[in-house]
């Protein structure tokens, strides 16, 4: 009983001491030294060989979007298209005469994961003219280093007049960060690693995907305690 109240007090303290140093600007964000069960149910559906979502490693820019018609409602197109964005219909490599293309890169606003494809502001802008075409190329999670690491992948392909680049304040946390659940635990099941630059000499270094593989994500779930020591190496906190 007595080392109930003491592992209770301890626990209150420390608790009150972390919120006074959050008022000062000390965050307590320790890196995980191991997968929760979540991490770990994710990585061994990830490692399956049926795909169950969209979603799929990029050995490049950490994950991205794939089709899988299997998903779409019955009668209804994939909405992620042969080339990655989210779009029920192909478009061909150069805009059609008298059209303005519009590519779109970002994340998860961009993608407009909250809504239909119908709904999504890229639709939506594309509605107003039929002279405008938007092709979105968002995908949920991104930091900016990886939306401009897809527009250096992607973004000439199709010949765009206009490139956006959506960028949300709360993401430069993201672009420091290499491996999802070091910078959120909202999103328990990505399990996914991703590059991030570095600023060297007043340029920018890119420091690649450190998990460029099935092979180094099967290391991951064998041997978590050392992966996820080196990831947190590549890693920088912002308080």
């Amino acid at each position: 009983m007595a080392a109930a109240v003491v592992y209770l007090a301890v626990e209150a303290i420390s608790f009150v001491g972390l919120l006074l140093l959050g008022r000062r600007g000390v965050v307590y964000n320790p890196r995980p030294a191991a997968l929760n069960q979540e991490q770990k149910a994710s990585l061994i559906r990830f490692l399956s060989p049926v795909r169950t979502t969209t979603l799929a490693m990029d050995p490049v820019i950490g994950w991205t979007r794939l089709a899988l018609p299997s998903l779409a409602a019955p009668g209804q197109a994939s909405e992620i298209n042969a080339a990655g964005m989210r779009d029920d219909k192909e478009y061909a490599p150069f805009p059609s005469a008298g059209i303005v293309r519009i590519e779109a890169f970002g994340d998860s606003f961009t993608f407009s994961s909250d809504v239909t494809l119908q709904q999504s502001w890229a639709r939506r802008l594309a509605g107003m003219s039929p002279r405008l075409e938007v092709l979105n190329y968002g995908v949920g999670a991104f930091g900016l280093d990886q939306a401009y690491l897809r527009y250096l992948e992607k973004g000439t392909a199709f010949h765009p007049h206009v490139v956006f680049i959506g960028y949300m304040t709360e993401n430069f946390q993201r672009d420091v960060n290499v491996f999802r659940p070091f910078y959120s635990s909202v999103y328990g099941d990505w399990i996914f690693s991703k590059p991030r630059f570095q600023l060297h000499n007043g340029e920018l270094v890119l420091l690649k995907n450190p998990l460029p593989s099935v092979q180094e994500y099967r290391r991951l779930l064998q041997h978590p305690a050392e992966v996820l020591q080196d990831l947190a190496g590549m890693t920088i906190t912002i308080t």
